[in-house]
């Protein structure tokens, strides 16, 4: 089972990051619960490298039973994607296309 492989992966990935004697390893009931918990460290492993998330975001609208990422209200305005695979495109940035008249 590849949820039970993931979480042994990042079970001697945590082992790391606590006091020693501390560490309880991560079970899960489910592969949805697996999945979920390695994401959620995923996420926090790759804090300020908002690529490699943006790659998760965009591989699990394949999944027919992810919910998408949950959207976020900044000052008051909603954002939420959805699961629309056109609303994570990145926009090639401006200096490129002047580059490259052919983009």
């Amino acid at each position: 089972n590849r949820g039970q492989e993931g979480l042994g992966i990042l079970n001697e990935l945590l082992i790391s990051r606590y006091k020693e004697g501390t560490f309880e390893p991560i079970l899960y009931e489910s592969k949805e619960q697996a999945l979920s918990v390695i994401l959620e460290e995923r996420r926090k492993s790759l804090v300020f490298r908002g690529y490699s998330r943006w790659t998760d975001l965009r591989r699990f609208l394949r999944e027919p039973d992810w919910n998408g990422p949950s959207g976020r209200t900044v000052m008051g305005e909603t954002y939420d994607l959805g699961l629309d695979p056109s609303n994570y495109y990145l926009q090639i940035p401006i200096n490129e296309i002047e580059l490259n008249p052919a983009l």
